[in-house]
This record gives C-alpha cells, sequence and structure tokens, in this order.
C-alpha cells in the first residue's frame, strides 16, 4: 500500500491520510471496541514547524484531500476557504500511487464503509442557504441532532464555517455538519437528526426555480423564517408570496438538477 507520505511535514493529516489509503486500495482497519488508548500531548513541541504550525497542519490536510476525496475535495475548501491558499507541493507521485493500487472512489467508501456519516454521495449543492429579502442564512448555532435549527445574519461567503455551510444532495437531503434536517407537518420546526438515506420522507425537500421556494416533499408545505422572533427559528408553513418563504441556494456543486421542481 505504500509508505508515508513523504510529502507531508513533521506530523498531522499523515494519520487521516493512511486510513482512507489503507479502505480505499484494498485493505481494512480492525475496530477493537473494549481497547484504549491514551495519548499525552507534550507541554511544548520539540518540533520545528517550517511556517509555522497552521501551515504545516493546513499543507498535510490539503494534501490528503486532493489526493483522496474525489469530487468531494470541494468540502474543506468551502468549510474553510483559507485553506485555498496555501502551498502543498507536488502530489503527483501520490496520485501515481493510488492508480497503481486501482484504489476504490471515496463515494464508494462513504457507501461501502462510512455509511453513517453526514456526508452525502452526489451533492448538487454546497454552501449557504440565503434568505435574500431579510439577509439572514440557514445556521446551526452549533446544535447537535434533535436540536432546532434557525437563522442567522449571513456571514460571507469565504467564511461561512461549518454553521453555516450545508450541502443538498441529488435525493433532497439538506444536511449539516451534524445530521440531516428533518420536519413532520404544519408548524413543525426544522431540527437535526440522524441522517437516513433514502428511507426518511421527513428528510426530503424540492427546490422551486420559479418560486425560490424549499418545499418539504412529504407535507408539501415550504420552510419560513418567522422574522418577527428575535431567535428567528425555521418551520414548515403554507408555501406564499411572503418574503419569509424565499430562499437562495449555494451555487452548484456538480452539473445536475435533480433538486429543480
Amino acid at each position: 500500500l505504500g509508505s508515508y507520505d513523504e510529502g507531508m511535514e513533521v506530523w498531522g493529516g499523515e494519520n487521516v491520510e493512511m486510513s482512507l489509503r489503507v479502505w480505499q486500495c484494498g485493505g481494512e482497519l480492525l475496530i477493537i471496541p473494549c481497547s484504549r488508548v491514551g495519548h499525552v500531548f507534550r507541554k511544548v513541541s520539540p518540533y520545528s514547524w517550517p511556517g509555522g504550525v497552521t501551515h504545516v497542519l493546513h499543507r498535510n490536510r490539503i494534501r490528503t484531500a486532493l489526493v483522496w476525496l474525489d469530487e468531494f475535495v470541494e468540502f474543506p475548501f468551502s468549510l474553510d476557504s483559507s485553506l485555498r491558499s496555501y502551498e502543498y507541493g507536488d502530489i503527483s507521485e501520490r496520485i501515481a500511487l493510488r492508480k497503481r493500487l486501482k484504489c476504490k472512489s471515496f463515494s464508494w467508501y462513504l457507501q461501502n464503509i462510512f455509511p453513517e456519516s453526514n456526508i452525502r454521495a452526489h451533492p448538487i449543492h454546497l454552501g449557504q442557504i440565503r434568505n435574500p429579502v431579510h439577509g439572514v442564512c440557514f445556521d446551526t448555532n452549533g446544535g447537535r441532532r434533535g436540536q432546532t435549527i434557525s437563522v442567522a445574519v449571513c456571514r460571507s461567503s469565504d467564511n461561512a464555517g461549518a454553521l453555516q455551510t450545508f450541502s443538498i444532495s441529488s435525493t433532497g437531503e439538506i444536511t449539516a455538519s451534524t445530521g440531516c434536517l428533518s420536519a413532520t407537518r404544519l408548524n413543525d420546526k426544522l431540527s437535526i437528526g440522524q441522517c437516513e438515506h433514502s428511507s426518511s420522507k421527513y428528510q426530503k425537500f424540492v427546490y422551486n426555480e420559479q418560486t425560490k421556494h424549499i418545499i418539504h416533499e412529504y407535507s408539501k408545505l415550504c420552510v419560513r423564517v418567522d422574522a418577527t422572533k428575535r431567535e428567528m427559528p425555521l418551520s414548515l408553513a403554507n408555501c406564499s408570496t411572503s418574503n419569509e418563504v424565499v430562499w437562495e441556494l449555494p451555487p452548484a456543486f456538480f452539473n445536475q438538477t435533480a433538486m429543480a421542481n
């Protein structure tokens, strides 16, 4: 399976790179549920960090992403646009290694090795979901599964971070970093739940390009922001011409239109 990526510096990222390489290239990692591992960090690093710690860690992570994430490579850059400014060296040897080993795709990894991941296959939009009238965006506010989400003033698109970055899949799932958005009936607030892949009718949404409505497929209701309330929650409401049900999706991620109604 090859050795460590010699283009990486010091440490950081090599564990993820090797894990993806093992799984995607025909190997496997054994998970021992009852094992215990301890790691004691030094107070002061004994290493020199060329360009600083942040530079080294970002460089290593970028190399991993560019070699192994395939079409999903845009995910980390969408979460942190500053990554685009870091140099990462020559990765041609790592790409050649992957070709020689005839490794599987990252999409295969998500479907077969890590199906419980919140990263959906074939995302068609990735970024902020914006109400252009009120200038607010979907925002998880750090919420975990089971908690509701609301909106917040839109951050700059190059600094949206995980709180305002959502992916929309070709099957209609709207996914945050912690799970999929879900709702059931009129006035029901949108919450974050465990992604159920294609099985949950409560996690499917359709976007109407003409009205700019996000329609909950099961209830046929529209996603609405209540701009009169301080916390500005998101809920399901009857579709109308109100500015509270108007949304703009992020740019197309792949050249697909499966969400369009």
